[in-house]
């Protein structure tokens, strides 16, 4: 076995190890991957015990795992008391070695975690998240973290999207793109773009929102981030669905339902097989589409999420359905 550099600290291989990964950890993010991503860093958390692992390493690998437990949460409707507790820890880590950037990320991350629960559960209101998201957003403007800018003002927009404030909502979206287009922050323009183009098919602009949408559906497809293009792909078939170009939402909802089943994103399942069985039911094939209601159904009811439940039993519901 090679020796190790004896210039290199163990504080430093330490540093240097638990760069790589949250490196390989971020890869299996941008995959869909998520089990492996927090096995991954629930295994390099145990290491942080030794003496000479520094804070800020620890803080890292916290916001990490808190950012992939985040998206975990928001995908499967799971461990949000283990999410919460980590997300606090690494605030106060932050604010115990001083470390702004690190503040920052924690309060944005809280303010996800509280607009998910409010999003999976109903539970509590989406003031709790826009106090994080601005406190953020003021951190990272006095740092001018441009990404970290960009990522806080599309939060803030999306908070105001969910209480029906279109308007201020696509301010804030606005600006969240501006930055992100200026700067080159290709995953937080797609991000922009998506619900710059939900904002325009509420108000019947089909062409803009088609071109939103596509946009930022080719931004994910060119970064390689894998983890919501179900969801860009189910938007994209609903505003081809609202121009009538059957043939054209067919094939986004075929592709959603076929990347949510590959990664395992039940969510995204339950609405693309929603969307399936709509169109099913429109062409009079209504054993087709009862049966996507009824797999929708399955998996609503391991998620346990309210909003997917309220659809799938609109459909059930539905006299055409009732009479089969």
């Amino acid at each position: 076995m090679q020796l190790p550099n004896a210039s290199h600290s163990i504080s430093e291989h330490f540093t240097r190890a638990f760069h790589s990964l949250c490196e390989a950890a971020e890869s299996y993010y941008y995959q869909s991957k998520l089990d492996e991503a927090l096995g991954i860093l629930r295994t390099a958390l145990q290491l942080t015990t030794a003496k000479e692992v520094q804070p800020r390493d620890r803080l890292t690998l916290q916001l990490q795992y808190g950012k992939i437990l985040v998206a975990h949460y928001f995908l499967a409707n799971r461990d949000f008391s283990l999410m919460l507790t980590i997300l606090q820890e690494a605030r106060q880590l932050a604010e115990e070695i001083h470390d702004e950037k690190g503040s920052a990320d924690a309060l944005c991350l809280l303010g996800q975690a509280y607009y998910n629960k409010r999003l999976n559960t109903g539970e509590g209101d989406y003031d709790q998240a826009l106090t994080y998201f601005q406190q953020t957003l003021k951190l990272r403007e006095h740092l001018r973290d441009t990404r970290g800018i960009s990522e806080a003002l599309f939060y803030c927009g999306l908070v105001h999207e969910q209480c029906q404030l279109d308007d201020k909502a696509l301010a804030y979206y606005t600006d969240a793109l501006q930055f992100a287009e200026l700067y080159n922050h290709k995953l937080e323009k797609s991000f922009a773009l998506r619900h710059i183009a939900g904002i325009a098919r509420n108000k019947s602009e089909l062409d803009e929102a088609l071109n939103y949408a596509l946009t930022s559906l080719a931004l994910r497809e060119e970064i390689g981030f894998r983890s919501y293009l179900p969801f860009s792909h189910l938007l994209v078939g609903d505003i081809y669905q609202d121009r009538n170009d059957q043939e054209n939402a067919l094939m986004h909802y075929q592709n959603a339902q076929a990347l949510a089943e590959e990664m395992g994103i039940k969510s995204a399942q339950v609405f693309s097989l929603l969307a399936l069985g709509d169109m099913q039911l429109a062409q009079q094939d209504v054993d087709q589409a009862r049966g996507n209601f009824e797999r929708a159904h399955t998996l609503a009811e391991e998620l346990q999420l309210p909003y997917a439940l309220d659809a799938v039993h609109t459909r059930l519901s539905a006299e055409a359905v009732r009479k089969l």
